[in-house]
């Protein structure tokens, strides 16, 4: 999938993502692969946060390809895969700012930075 128009994205380290899920502070499906955890933003709110990312290992994407696994594929496993939080409400796109705080607080809490 091309990033750039209409969507933009936020790559993290997988175990971030991880520990996102499992604490529950996650609000939206991410795609997921063995290094990263990976968030579509809409690309025109994503634009006012692109010098928001300064999580440690955490980069904004806004232009690119992006590998999308098919909906459904499982979500244990290897491979590209997406993972949804509990309580999912079917939104494949993060809200930035709420993603921005998100990953800020659980940077914190499972490395003692952020």
């Amino acid at each position: 999938m091309a990033i750039g128009a209409q969507l933009e994205a936020v790559r993290a380290p997988a175990d971030l993502g991880a520990w996102m899920r499992t604490n529950g502070t996650e609000k939206a499906a991410h795609i997921a692969t063995a290094q990263h955890a990976v968030w579509l933003l809409p690309a025109e709110e994503a634009a006012a946060y692109r010098t928001a990312w300064r999580v440690p290992g955490v980069r904004h994407v806004a232009s690119g390809l992006l590998a999308v696994p098919q909906a459904g594929r499982p979500e244990v496993g290897a491979g590209v895969r997406w993972v949804v939080p509990r309580g999912w409400k079917g939104r494949h796109v993060a809200s930035p700012s709420q993603l921005a705080t998100d990953l800020a607080a659980a940077a914190r809490a499972a490395w003692g930075g952020g």
